[in-house]
């Protein structure tokens, strides 16, 4: 079974980057190593698909490491909800970016790569 995190919407950053996140707050998990993944999310009994990145946001200089959860389709307020994350496939490391452009142009980029992933993968007959 894929390696999985429990964890608490909280908010974030509000960086208006235009791709909406959950931000999530774990307490004690274990973490997969920084990057980005697909992910497959579970909130309110439901499943979605999903793009993770774990990491401390190396573009908007020095931060604490963050979990953020791209929930594809997805635009209900969240917050305050328990969500679990199972890990799905590896898309890329983290990188720092020249600019918050250039960044938002990359998340669209694993966004479509998360997307061939779940194609490929198909857990759980999501």
């Amino acid at each position: 079974r894929p390696f999985f995190m429990d964890g608490k919407v909280v908010k974030g950053k509000k960086r208006g980057l235009g791709i909406p996140t959950a931000n999530l707050k774990t307490d004690g998990e274990l973490m997969p190593r920084e990057g980005v993944y697909a992910t497959r999310v579970e909130i309110g009994g439901g499943k979605f698909k999903g793009a993770t990145n774990i990491g401390c946001n190396p573009t908007f200089g020095k931060n604490r490491l963050s979990v953020e959860t791209h929930i594809l389709g997805f635009r209900k307020n969240i917050y305050g909800k328990k969500l679990r994350l199972y890990f799905i496939g590896r898309i890329r490391g983290e990188k720092r970016f020249r600019n918050p452009k250039e960044l938002v142009r990359q998340i669209r980029k694993d966004i479509k790569t998360a997307k061939r992933i779940w194609r490929r993968e198909k857990p759980w007959n999501l």
